[in-house]
């Protein structure tokens, strides 16, 4: 052998011991990591003595790595159906002759300004207030206007009510007056058109002569006209009604006819009444009498006789306080059809007090309610059998009677 390689070899005996010596520490680390638990790879661990770490610049992404999940896009959600039209019901409850004021020409008017100052407004209605926030629309007969201008005519009952009394319906939930009425013009047509002008500034619909009330109330189209019987051909009327027929889905007309203290319908109100219908009209109230009258279903659609006093300053103590309230739903569905969806009729007095006219109309009691609703009957004609008496739905669902229901 060359001396040289002699060299070497004596030099790797003597570094031998120390190699193997590294060995055997490398080899007892690794098992000491295993009885931890912690997986080694031998081969990586004795690469990683020899190869030093790379810097942190020169690292680069580890192409084995999990990759991130593209997001999957997903489906806007289907929207729901709308929902298919449903029936629209709209109740309308109409009360009777209203005189706001009194004579001029007689005590009653004072009297009646006395109570509005002791009082205030909300006292004349409070009895029957719910009633009329409960519905769509309540309708009066204005018997008289309410002015401070214009000439009072000639006569005994002359009718005048001060124009802040409006207040007396605006704060118990009246929306519409008849202003057809043989009192209407005490204060001649100044005083008429102050009224209609005091009305729909304090945001209450007027109907009467040829002023037509239109309205629409959940969408439904609601149209009303008055008229004086005595001053108007009835032909005249049913050309009105034809011609309003076609801007509404309801059509009201307000009729101020017959004979006073008779609680019987006149042959007049019958020929007027039917021609009304035929020609387009959905309900008829009627008033004048200052009496309660008959109601009769004719070709399916109502015709209120009359409805006697209500809220009426004009008279001391009336001799005769029963009065009517008359209240109806109309079902009218997505075609624009109207049906009936049933009637009530509320037997009133209009006073809280037996013996004095206190101008509260006030709903009767069980007892007296129900021998009005016999006597109304009387007077009453439903020959197509489709007349129903609903009085028992009205004040116990409401609430409103603490002495019965009547039923």
């Amino acid at each position: 052998m060359p001396k040289k390689g002699k060299k070497k070899a004596a030099k790797w005996q003597r570094w031998m011991p120390v190699y193997g010596a590294v060995a055997l520490i490398c080899v007892a680390c690794l098992m000491f990591l295993a009885k931890r638990g912690q997986p080694v790879d031998v081969v990586e661990t004795m690469a990683a003595l020899e190869t030093p770490l790379p810097t942190v610049e020169h690292m680069t992404p580890d192409p084995t790595a999990t990759p991130v999940p593209t997001p999957i896009p997903t489906e806007a959600p289907t929207p729901e159906p709308a929902a298919a039209p449903t029936p629209v019901t709209i109740t309308i409850t109409a009360a009777g002759d209203c005189t706001l004021g009194g004579s001029v020409h007689q005590d009653t008017y004072m009297r009646f300004k006395r109570v509005v100052q002791s009082y205030g407004y909300d006292y004349f209605f409070a009895n029957v207030r719910a009633i009329f926030q409960a519905d769509d629309l309540t309708v009066l007969n204005l018997e008289g206007p309410l002015t401070d201008v214009g000439s009072g005519r000639k006569g005994s009952y002359v009718f005048k009510g001060d124009p802040d009394y409006v207040n007396i319906m605006t704060g118990s939930s009246v929306e519409l007056c008849n202003v057809a009425n043989n009192h209407s013009q005490d204060f001649g047509t100044e005083g008429l058109t102050r009224t209609a002008e005091i009305l729909e500034a304090a945001g209450i619909g007027c109907c009467g002569y040829t002023k037509v009330f239109r309205t629409e109330i959940k969408g439904v189209r609601i149209s009303a006209l008055g008229y004086l019987e005595w001053e108007i051909d009835k032909q005249k009327i049913v050309e009105a009604v034809q011609a309003e027929r076609p801007n509404c889905d309801i059509l009201i007309v307000n009729m101020h006819w017959g004979r006073e203290k008779h609680y019987e319908p006149v042959k007049e109100q019958k020929a007027y009444g039917y021609a009304i219908i035929d020609a387009g009209a959905d309900l008829i109230i009627g008033t004048h009498p200052h009496v309660y009258g008959g109601v009769e279903k004719y070709m399916g659609k109502y015709i209120v006789y009359s409805l006697g006093n209500f809220c009426f300053g004009g008279n001391a103590n009336p001799t005769d306080k029963r009065a009517l309230m008359f209240r109806q739903a109309f079902v009218v569905s997505p075609e624009g059809e109207v049906s009936d969806g049933g009637v009530d009729i509320i037997p009133c007095s209009v006073s809280s007090e037996a013996k004095k006219n206190d101008y509260r109309p006030t709903v009767m009691s069980f007892a007296d309610g129900t021998k009005l609703l016999g006597l109304v009957a009387k007077y009453s004609n439903f020959s197509d059998g489709g007349f129903v008496w609903l009085p028992g739905s009205y004040p116990e669902q409401a609430g409103l009677l603490n002495n019965g229901v009547i039923s």
